[in-house]
């Protein structure tokens, strides 16, 4: 059973774009490769590639839907050829942790200044900093200055 989480952006107008990915949804694992490597423009490009199975590293190239692999993602529509998996839009992101579809249980949320936040459906608290859950959890070493991203 996988542990289901929604990768969105937010635009500077606020509104959300936002995929589901379907495995490994905790801060742990999708938080952790998020912080670690990606910036506006990869998420950007994320969100292109629409509905995951995996989220990796990289975003890589088509492959078997049944060739997992831990250094790329592995797409609904492009890797399996599923219809309608495309990112969805959202007009805040209080509208898409409010309304989101699939059940995610973990929500991760680019933010114009380059910030990922993370919220967990199960307590219901506030937005918190994907940054700092890691360091809490001695998963990064410390926390790097906040630096904005195109």
């Amino acid at each position: 059973m996988g542990t289901r989480s929604s990768i969105g952006i937010q635009h500077h107008s606020g509104f959300v774009t936002a995929i589901y990915c379907h495995w490994d949804g905790y801060p742990e694992h999708v938080g952790l490769i998020l912080h670690q490597h990606y910036d506006s423009h990869k998420t950007k490009q994320l969100m292109l590639l629409g509905n995951i199975s995996v989220l990796a590293p990289e975003i890589g190239a088509k492959h078997s839907f049944d060739d997992n692999s831990d250094l790329v993602c592995t797409a609904y529509g492009r890797d399996r050829g599923d219809e309608e998996q495309e990112a969805s839009e959202w007009a805040d992101a209080d509208d898409w942790y409010g309304e989101f579809g699939m059940g995610a249980q973990h929500f991760y949320l680019l933010r114009p200044d380059g910030t990922w936040m993370w919220r967990d459906s199960y307590d219901k608290e506030d937005w918190a900093l994907v940054e700092d859950y890691l360091a809490k959890k001695k998963l990064i070493t410390q926390k790097t200055p906040l630096t904005p991203r195109a």
